[in-house]
């Protein structure tokens, strides 16, 4: 495989060894030329070039490929026996990158990447809700849901966590102010804070990387479903290109003059699913963040103005579906009180007014470990109360 910008910028290569197809290709199309017998033992080509045709117009260059036969050794004219003429007989196959069409052999022309074991059976799943809905708009809709279905219980868990997190902030922004620059302290005291509030701050990585396979062959079966070409849904008329609800005036940088709404949407609920799951800053570098991430979303919106209908409508309906993921949880809880100040000769904290061993002493984190440490401080509590007494 090589792509077409390297062949319009004079990269060739000359490849020689046998082929079973060779050809060019498009999003939904290809053009390959097949030889009818097998080379490794009837070899018709000495080498295959890539060759630019016409001028380079470096995104848009029309390419196709140079095949130079074997030598050929043939008779004197009129020789018996046809002995003067070679044939080599190839099947040419033109139309749309699908597996029930394809010639056998080249299903690797429709590239589905290094998660092609996850988009094969997504496409598969597509088509089936298209034969039951009769619309391949409502067909993305459904693998969306079954998507995000399957991925529930990895969602509300990262979901959990991420409310966790912005109940402890205040308690967090308070130990940075406590410890200020000493970081060694501050990572000892954030950690003992994390396991009172049975808060791991890895466990939010986790969900990332099991989602992340599941979204990318998810978006590479989108992107490659030659079926989506011309299907209509809604106002859109080709979900496989930009919606283009209408032709503006003018031409704006960057976005060409057709106004395409889905992406604004996908955007707009980009944004509100930010402010809904990240917590409010707590200090001005928080903020800043924030600031950021909002520019970001503006950047993002450039580069997913012109995605194709079909993932638009992917990606609104996974984030409604995650919006109302966030809405079953129940909302946290304000911030504990911040930590009691540290003894100055120890470092250590000061015991609370109020008595927690009722409660576990440790908001519900700490388990079976903390239970004994309390009930040994209690018996050496008690002890030394005794020999006082006596």
């Amino acid at each position: 495989m090589m792509a077409g910008k390297t062949i319009a910028d004079g990269k060739v290569e000359e490849w020689m060894r046998p082929m079973k197809f060779i050809g060019v290709d498009v999003q939904f199309f290809a053009v390959l030329l097949s030889p009818d017998e097998d080379q490794s033992q009837t070899l018709y080509t000495r080498s295959a070039t890539q060759q630019l045709i016409g001028p380079n117009l470096k995104e848009k260059s029309d390419i196709s490929v140079e095949l130079t036969s074997v030598e050929l050794k043939l008779a004197k004219a009129n020789a018996a026996g046809n002995a003067d003429s070679v044939t080599h007989s190839y099947h040419l196959f033109a139309g749309p990158k699908r597996d029930d069409v394809l010639p056998a052999g080249s299903e690797k022309v429709i590239d589905f990447g290094m998660f092609h074991w996850i988009s094969r059976p997504m496409l598969v799943l597509l088509k089936i809700f298209h034969r039951l809905s009769g619309s391949w708009g409502l067909a993305v809709i459904c693998l969306t849901i079954v998507v995000r279905s399957a991925m529930f219980p990895i969602s509300i868990k990262q979901a959990r966590g991420a409310a966790k997190m912005q109940a402890i902030q205040p308690e967090i922004a308070a130990l940075k102010e406590k410890y200020g620059n000493d970081k060694e302290k501050l990572a000892r005291a954030q950690m003992e804070l994390f396991r009172k509030h049975n808060y791991n701050p890895a466990a939010g990585c986790l969900p990332l990387f099991l989602q992340l396979p599941i979204f990318m062959g998810l978006y590479q079966s989108l992107n490659h479903a030659v079926d989506l070409r011309m299907a209509s849904f809604l106002w859109i008329e080709n979900l496989a290109a930009p919606d283009a609800l209408f032709h503006m005036p003018f031409n704006v940088p960057f976005l060409g003059q057709e106004f395409n709404l889905l992406p604004l949407i996908t955007i707009v609920l980009f944004v509100v699913q930010q402010k809904m799951f990240m917590p409010p800053p707590a200090n001005e570098e928080q903020a800043l963040q924030q600031k950021m991430m909002n520019f970001m979303m503006i950047f993002m919106g450039v580069m997913f103005y012109k995605v194709p209908a079909g993932l638009c409508v992917y990606f609104i309906a996974s984030s409604l579906w995650g919006m109302a993921e966030r809405k079953l949880l129940p909302k946290p809880k304000p911030g504990a009180s911040a930590p009691p100040p540290a003894d100055p000769p120890s470092g250590r904290r000061k015991k609370p007014d109020s008595d927690d061993d009722d409660n576990g002493g440790n908001g519900g984190g700490g388990g079976l470990w903390s239970m004994l440490l309390k009930a040994a401080e209690k018996e050496t509590s008690a002890r030394r109360t005794g020999e006082k007494r006596k």
